[in-house]
Parts: C-alpha cells; structure tokens; sequence
C-alpha cells in the first residue's frame, strides 16, 4: 500500500466518524430525498436546534453534504460522495 498523507488520513477519519452515529445517518437518509432546510430537519429528527446543528456542521465538514444560504435559511443537500455511499448501503 502506498503512503497516505496525514491531511487524507484526517479527512477519513471525519468522514467515518460521520457516518458511525445514527442521528447523523438519520439527517442523511431524510435529505436523500431532496434537499432541506434546517428548520424541517430540526422537527423531522426530534432533537434542539443547537445539536441539529453541531450534526449538520460535522456532516458538512466531513464532505456528506452541501450548505447553501438561502437569505437566512441554510439548505442542506446530499454530496455526490453521500449519494453513492447510500445508495449502495440501500440496494
């Protein structure tokens, strides 16, 4: 195997820690049917505002989803990365 870099090595890490809770599999599975707005995440997935939030932040930094504002609304989308990992988990 060749050597990995420390900056790739860190980048799995997020992206496995990610993936390895289930509130944050649960905010990905609810915006694989389109993209979201935080306020209807907040509601479908039950917890505050704030740890919806630190969620969507460590998803977002992890490279499974897209952020773009909206005026004050943050809509949240899947990365085509997040698209491929769940839909081979799913079939």
């Amino acid at each position: 195997m060749s050597k990995i870099s420390e900056e790739k090595i860190s980048y799995m890490a997020r992206f496995f820690k990610a993936l390895g809770e289930e509130t944050r599999l649960k905010i990905l599975l609810f915006i694989g049917n389109g993209e979201k707005c935080q306020c209807d995440i907040v509601p479908h997935i039950g917890l505050s505002q704030p740890a919806i939030s630190r969620h969507l932040q460590l998803l977002v930094s992890s490279g499974l989803l897209n952020l773009r504002k909206e005026g004050n609304k943050r809509i949240y989308s899947l990365t085509e990365n997040a698209k491929q990992i769940l839909f081979r988990c799913l079939s």
